[in-house]
């Protein structure tokens, strides 16, 4: 009884795990691509850290806006 407890255990954190860094991957490369640090992906794991977070990046300016004369990428010309 006390293995079978053990292995549903060890499994289901595997299984947290493996969701979290399947949920954390694509947000990481996001922010690195943003120029932000990959670790503000953590943020989601505090209380209204998601809300916070975006409010951060949205202020800060990006810096692959800078060069930019009216600080927008015109990609659809």
């Amino acid at each position: 009884m006390v293995v079978v407890a053990i292995l549903v255990t060890l499994m289901t954190m595997a299984v947290v795990l493996a969701l979290l860094a399947v949920l954390l991957w694509p947000v990481v490369i996001i922010l690195r691509r943003m120029g932000f640090s990959g670790w503000w992906a953590l943020l989601i794991f505090a209380p209204f850290g998601s809300i916070i977070g975006l409010w951060i990046v949205s202020q800060t300016p990006w810096p692959k806006l800078e060069g930019h004369p009216d600080g927008l990428l015109r990609t659809f010309d």
